[in-house]
């Protein structure tokens, strides 16, 4: 899904060299999990949220205001970040930062990532071709039948 950048330029979510899927609900369902594990990993210092729109289209992850908000407020519910106002600026801002609730389940979510990660890379590198074809073969071939 294109979206603009901080400067207003459209840009491709999916980041440089990246090729439009068919489904643009795979895409964006593909997005969502990974975006809130990218978010927990750039609030390990205290970010408000333009900074990290800002921040998450420079790591690719092109992503509205209207978008993030809502994330961070889930994320504030289930204690994974910490919030506090800042006035010492022009405007009243709203900084996130990581608690420790939020570095465990960044944690957990990291190894969960890693391990789909590998699983998927492996099969679509052809690695495990052969027993996933196997595996579907099974169930029919039951010799009980």
């Amino acid at each position: 899904m294109a979206a603009s950048d901080p400067k207003g330029r459209t840009t491709d979510a999916l980041g440089p060299g990246a090729e439009r899927v068919t489904d643009p609900r795979f895409e964006a369902e593909l997005r969502r999990g990974v975006l809130q594990l990218v978010a927990l990993f750039l609030l390990d210092q205290p970010r408000y949220g333009y900074d990290l729109v800002r921040s998450l289209a420079a790591a690719g992850f092109a992503i509205e205001e209207g978008t993030l908000y809502p994330i961070l407020r889930r994320f504030e519910q289930q204690r994974w970040v910490t919030s506090s106002w800042s006035t010492a600026g022009a405007r009243p801002r709203k900084y996130y930062r990581l608690s420790d609730e939020g570095r465990e389940v960044r944690e957990r979510m990291a190894h969960t990532w890693d391990h789909v990660r590998q699983a998927t890379d492996a099969v679509l590198e052809g690695g495990l071709a052969s027993e996933v074809a196997i595996d579907a073969e099974e169930p029919g071939d039951d010799e009980h039948s």
